[in-house]
């Protein structure tokens, strides 16, 4: 992130120096006239004295040379022209081509080829003033800041210093530019005793070290603590990711950043980007948290995961890769081929497995899974297997509710092909209802007629599935069966014993995510202290194990 050098500081204590210079000027009635001038005229009649040829002033230990000069002794007032050098003890020199002042109206005035210089710095305008009853010196024609052996540089089309609260201004096209950053604003303003920067405008900040490039309409950066403020359209890009939000800040020694309103995180080498309205970053624990509306969206070769909950927390690792992602209360889980709700979600960068818990359901096609705890695992392209533990459920609605085909067991998992589920391994206390179908052709459609519902009870089963309809099913262990007629299905049969249908909450966009997302069917008071339970002991440190498609 970037840290601002005392370079500001140093250019700020050169301009007071300046300040300090003119300000001697505009306060002294007393000049002493140095011998060595060529002539000098006096003019009783309209009070003045002229000098002509190698002109030199001496006040308060500060010398001037010109080639000629009019002094106003009643009025204090001094013209000096032509190859005009003050000097102040030999810290710094004044040259331009003509200077004016007068004491009385405390103001002064330099014009031409105006070069101010220290041992440090060097100043270049065409005009600079200075006004003491404002408090101000001002350049207004363009001005060049330079250190004289290092590549900084400050340039503005306009310039102001408030000696009396230490305030510079420097608007229009304003740049900065040293071996660490490259600066480009509309306005800047910088308090020398506070040492706080200020922004106004566009402003694009470029730090050349790591390629990072700050964009912000407004925002201040306290160069005492290294803490900063970047607001308004504020954008924070680095190799392979992209920080945004109506408001970024940061305090450099303890890495911790902040998002406010439309923040985005985006990390274009692992495919990732996080949204939300409030963003807690801490770099040296390598953790965000994101609250209010937060998103998490994984962009793969095919498909785009959307995650959305109340509440995300992240863990990278060293590298700045995901290694964690907890998603807590609400989740909606959106892609083109599966969707899901859960009440909480952790997601594992190594092995790039999803784990719902409490109330999960997964959606695939017209395919309905859920029970106590699901794992979903995904390539690069899409879903490739989703494990369903403790009273697994598989629904497909046929005739708008009227009837559902459904596969329920302990546990249960299924295996996607190209994003679409194809084989459901069903183990424990398999149970299948299906509604066999067969379709008549006549004049003008096609007819689906259904004979009545099978009925199979097994240990073990797999089925075979295609466009979500099943085609194929193998049963182990002594299968036990009844067929029953269309008329003659008993009411109790016609669901297992877990059943529930979700589509009502079945996300269906990405645009519809928002953290009111409610299960509408609340758990059975056993089933609620049964599951909070198993998800304490297990949430985190449950391993899960690895599964390979048959």
């Amino acid at each position: 992130m970037i840290r601002f050098n005392l370079t500001y500081l140093k250019i700020a204590l050169f301009l007071s120096a300046i300040f300090f210079l003119v300000n001697n000027l505009t306060g002294q009635r007393l000049i002493e006239l140095l011998p060595g001038s060529d002539k000098l005229i006096i003019n009783t009649s309209e009070e003045y004295q002229k000098l002509i040829g190698n002109v030199r002033f001496k006040y308060q230990g500060h010398l001037m040379y010109c080639d000629s000069a009019l002094f106003y002794d009643k009025t204090g007032e001094v013209h000096a022209y032509s190859r005009v050098h003050i000097n102040k003890k030999d810290t710094l020199n004044l040259f331009c081509d003509s200077l004016y002042y007068n004491s009385t109206t405390k103001k002064a005035k330099l014009w031409g080829n105006v070069r101010v210089r220290d041992r440090e710095y060097k100043l270049e305008t065409d005009t600079m003033e200075y006004d003491a009853a404002q408090g101000a010196a001002i350049y207004r024609h363009g001005g060049t800041i330079t250190h004289i052996q290092r590549s900084d540089q400050l340039t503005s089309q306009v310039g102001y210093y408030y000696p009396d609260s230490k305030n510079f201004f420097f608007r229009k096209d304003v740049v900065f530019d040293d071996e660490k950053y490259h600066v480009v604003t509309d306005t800047m303003k910088f308090n020398s005793i506070q040492e706080q920067l200020f922004f106004f405008g566009k402003t694009h900040i470029h730090q050349k070290e790591d390629t990072t490039d700050i964009f912000c309409h407004k925002g201040y950066f306290n160069m005492a603590n290294n803490e900063g403020e970047f607001i308004d359209s504020a954008e924070i890009h680095r190799p392979g990711q992209l920080i945004a939000g109506d408001t970024l800040r940061y305090q450099s020694e303890d890495e911790i950043s902040i998002g406010i309103g439309n923040v985005r995180i985006r990390d274009s080498v692992e495919n990732v980007e996080f949204r939300s309205n409030y963003m807690y970053s801490n770099g040296l624990e390598r953790t965000k948290l994101l609250t209010d509306k937060a998103y998490a969206i994984f962009f793969q070769e095919e498909d785009t995961t959307y995650i959305n909950a109340d509440t995300l927390f992240a863990v990278s690792d060293s590298l700045d890769e995901i290694e964690t992602m907890k998603a807590y209360y609400k989740v909606a889980i959106f892609s083109t081929k599966y969707q899901g709700v859960c009440d909480s979600l952790t997601y594992s960068g190594a092995d790039s497995l999803l784990r719902l818990y409490r109330m999960p359901v997964l959606w695939n096609d017209n395919n309905q899974l859920n029970g106590d705890f699901i794992t979903v695992k995904r390539d690069a392209k899409h879903i490739k297997h989703a494990r369903i533990e403790g009273k697994a459920l598989s629904v497909s609605e046929l005739d708008s509710g009227l009837y559902y085909n459904q596969v329920s067991g302990r546990e249960m998992d299924g295996y996607f092909k190209d994003g679409d589920l194809h084989l459901l391994h069903v183990q424990g206390n398999a149970k299948t209802l299906y509604f066999p179908e067969e379709e008549k052709e006549n004049d003008t459609a096609v007819v689906v007629t259904r004979s009545g519902m099978n009925k199979l009870v097994s240990s073990e089963m797999k089925l075979y599935l295609d466009s979500g309809e099943v085609v194929g099913l193998t049963n182990f262990d002594n299968p036990e069966g009844v067929f029953y007629g269309m008329e003659k299905i008993p009411g109790k049969e016609l669901k297992t014993e877990h059943f529930i249908w979700h589509s009502e909450i079945r996300p269906t966009r990405p645009e519809l995510f928002t953290t009111n997302t409610t299960l509408p069917v609340p758990l059975p008071e056993e089933t609620q202290k049964e599951t909070q339970s198993n998800s304490e002991a297990t949430q985190e440190e449950e391993s899960i194990p690895h599964y390979t498609e048959e």
